[in-house]
């Protein structure tokens, strides 16, 4: 987002750019709170909670891994994380225990408004 047909000029490959926020592909959902993240933006300060979605599978693990690295941190231990997961997936239960054992995460396996997920969170993976 932010960039121009002018950052593309150079290139040989491409004939066509579409670039800049007209181009994105994002749910109408989105869309639709667009300006309430653009006024969330700009009041900023710093990451004060975080929400993490790695899709419909958990390839390796990788939320746990995510947030074991973020706990050895101590700029983020306690850091406050939503953590959307499927409630499929082969290690859910042993996520979900991890996850209850510590206050600051909150684990959830279904939401029907991800654009509140994303709105909530000061930094979304």
């Amino acid at each position: 987002m932010g960039k121009t047909n002018e950052n593309y000029k150079a290139s040989t490959i491409l004939q066509n750019t579409f670039v800049g926020s007209g181009y994105s592909f994002l749910r109408e959902e989105f869309i639709l709170r667009r300006q309430e993240a653009f006024e969330k933006r700009s009041e900023f300060k710093s990451i004060q909670s975080l929400f993490l979605n790695f899709g419909g599978g958990d390839s390796g693990d990788l939320p746990i891994r995510v947030l074991k690295t973020l706990e050895s941190f101590e700029k983020t231990k306690t850091l406050p994380v939503t953590l959307l997961a499927n409630d499929k997936a082969s290690n859910f239960g042993q996520l979900s225990q991890w996850c209850e054992a510590r206050s600051h995460i909150e684990l959830i396996s279904f939401s029907d408004d991800m654009p509140e997920l994303f709105l909530q969170a000061d930094l979304a993976i």
